[in-house]
């Protein structure tokens, strides 16, 4: 649906049925917290370092109105389409293929050993393609992977401290104007990814590709002194950021178990949990990753330790399956309450309803007037007035 504000420019968003928008919401509040933390800081500051947000509207338990973010893609439509273009996927071949490789060699060699000799060489590297498609003019170029180091780092430390999960191919998005990281869904949080079948044990995503994408220092250069100045913030204002999480935590409208019938017991357990590894981690200690917990590091240190965490062939072996149920290919793993409508554009007020594109099975009770021919005005557009509440 596209709002027309005060201010003449359309807003599009996303109309979301049957999904709890509520982490969503709670989530860009800390991001937004997050942003400020980072205006703060010299080193930060002086590198413009941020995280983008958008607007999160839940209107019931399972829906709610998503800021359409322009200019984005997934990660793994783009790299599929480069795959395509040089030959390396066949949506028909390649995805039964690898499933023959695991179901082959699943007992008979180490996953990690099956990972490098059998599924990575049949993708190499080739994230770097997408930079110089969309940035052909060479400062430009330089902008946007400067951009991308700086975005991918702030998000891996702050997704780590969270216990963000669920880091696949269509929940990281990239924008193909300046080259910035976008993250989406956030249902994932305070490590329910370790809760899986198959445990996400990595702490951020940094596979072959996100790594190609930082150009010839690798994590080396621009993402690790930016990985260290996060967590410096991070850690020089975990108090703060302690009393907001807790507070996230323990919101009683928010269910955190998988089971939505669990005992108050259960949920406490879960809570106590999740505070203990967040505080554990704003001390510098490596927990919920595949090694065992380590003793509190330096901020060098700890930011070493995660991304040695992150592209451990070892770990990535272990969630292979996980990640073919996901999206068939490995390379391929893989949007505050409810505010007023004032403040969902930066103190603006919708003026009009340009157009309502609803999904199948969206119920969306305040738009039904548009639904009704003789409200339609001259230029196109459907008035918001008399919508009840809205």
């Amino acid at each position: 649906v596209i709002f027309i504000g005060s201010d003449g420019v359309e807003h599009p968003f996303l109309c979301k049925p049957k999904d709890d928008l509520r982490k969503d919401a709670r989530m860009m509040e800390f991001m937004a917290m997050i942003n400020r933390l980072l205006s703060k800081y010299p080193e930060s500051r002086r590198r413009k370092l941020y995280t983008r947000t958008f607007a999160v509207i839940p209107l019931t338990e399972d829906c709610g109105m998503i800021e359409w973010v322009p200019h984005t893609r997934g990660l793994r439509h783009i790299l599929q389409d480069i795959y395509i273009t040089h030959g390396k996927f066949d949506r028909q071949k390649t995805n039964p293929l690898i499933k023959r490789i695991y179901d082959q060699c699943q007992g008979k060699v180490p996953e990690d050993e099956m990972l490098k000799a059998k599924i990575l060489p049949m993708f190499p590297p080739v994230f770097h393609n997408w930079f110089l498609t969309m940035f052909s003019e060479p400062a430009a170029w330089f902008r946007a992977r400067i951009a991308y180091a700086h975005t991918i780092a702030v998000w891996s430390m702050v997704g780590h401290i969270v216990g963000l999960g669920d880091r696949h191919g269509e929940n990281i998005l990239f924008d193909s104007t300046n080259g910035d990281c976008v993250h989406v869904d956030f249902s994932c949080l305070f490590d329910k990814g370790l809760q899986l079948e198959k445990p996400e044990l990595v702490p951020f995503r940094l596979t072959q590709n996100m790594i190609d994408g930082l150009g010839i220092t690798g994590y080396e250069g621009i993402f690790l002194r930016v990985c260290e100045i996060t967590l410096s913030v991070l850690r020089t204002h975990r108090e703060t950021l302690m009393g907001i999480l807790e507070t996230f935590i323990h919101d009683p409208l928010v269910e955190w178990t998988k089971n939505p019938k669990a005992s108050g017991v259960d949920v406490q357990k879960f809570a106590e949990t999740a505070i203990g590894n967040i505080e554990a981690r704003l001390q510098g200690v490596v927990v919920g990753v595949g090694a065992a917990p380590s003793l509190p590091l330096s901020v060098e240190g700890q930011a070493r330790r995660l991304i040695a965490e992150a592209v451990s062939h070892k770990n990535l072996g272990k969630i292979i399956k996980l990640l073919m149920q996901l999206n068939g290919v490995f390379v391929f793993w893989n949007a505050m309450g409810i505010l007023p409508v004032t403040l969902w554009l930066n103190q603006l007020s919708i003026m009009k309803i340009k157009h309502v594109q609803l999904m199948s099975g969206t119920s969306l009770p305040f738009l039904h007037p548009v639904y009704y021919p003789a409200n339609l005005l001259s230029d196109g557009t459907y008035p918001i007035s008399g919508y009840p509440n809205r």
